[in-house]
């Protein structure tokens, strides 16, 4: 049986017949030039509407059309493309980037969604465990029907027992949690050494930015 591969990169192209984007290939970009990086894409020229059929679909979709608009949504998340795609013939302008907080448009740092959080439990997590998960979530949302119960309390205290493999283990997505008390020199010297294993681990070399070049 084969071994389930963790992310993108582990794949080899011959096997999958898929070009994957190297990981991280585009966070050094300025969101805006992301988006015209990905929309002149040849996988997003071909597969956008595909994917966008996807979210747009009805329960009762015939099975092709389902699988089509499936394999839309895999080729543009080999080139790091994910969410309902807009027309590529939309400019930057009319996304509403101009919206995001600055402190993201560099690229160096960015947020991450519960449902991207959500996809990484799915992608990595053995099913025992997301079956534990799963469990505790269906618990957490029940309704209170018992005075003195409190469903999310009673399944944040079984997540604390619960022994499922992987669950204590750290994903290979470079993510941590920053101590806001810290001071901003705690905070740099460990990022700093954080991002130099991270940039060792995966062979990436150090890169100097020449956002002021891009328009030209």
């Amino acid at each position: 049986m084969n071994t389930p591969k963790s992310s993108p990169a582990e794949y080899d192209v011959n096997e999958v017949g898929v070009v994957f984007r190297p990981l991280f290939q585009l966070r050094s970009l300025p969101i805006e030039y992301r988006w015209e990086v990905n929309r002149r894409h040849p996988y997003y020229q071909m597969f956008w509407r595909m994917a966008q059929a996807y979210y747009q679909q009805q329960p009762d979709a015939r099975p092709l059309e389902q699988l089509l608009s499936m394999g839309g949504i895999a080729f543009l998340n080999a080139i790091g493309v994910g969410g309902d795609p807009p027309d590529p013939a939309t400019e930057f302008e009319e996304l509403g980037g101009e919206q995001i907080k600055a402190a993201w448009l560099s690229g160096a740092v960015h947020p991450i969604t519960f449902r991207a959080l959500a996809g990484l439990f799915i992608a990595i997590l053995p099913k025992e465990t997301l079956q534990g998960i799963g469990s505790l979530l269906v618990a957490a949302s029940r309704e209170e029907k018992e005075e003195g119960r409190l469903p999310i309390a009673e399944a944040l205290f079984e997540l604390q027992r619960l022994n499922a493999p992987g669950l204590d283990s750290f994903p290979a997505e470079p993510l941590v949690s920053i101590n806001p008390a810290a001071s901003a020199r705690q905070v740099n010297e460990s990022m700093n050494a954080l991002l130099k294993e991270w940039k060792e681990n995966r062979n990436l070399s150090e890169q100097r930015s020449r956002t002021d070049k891009y328009p030209d």
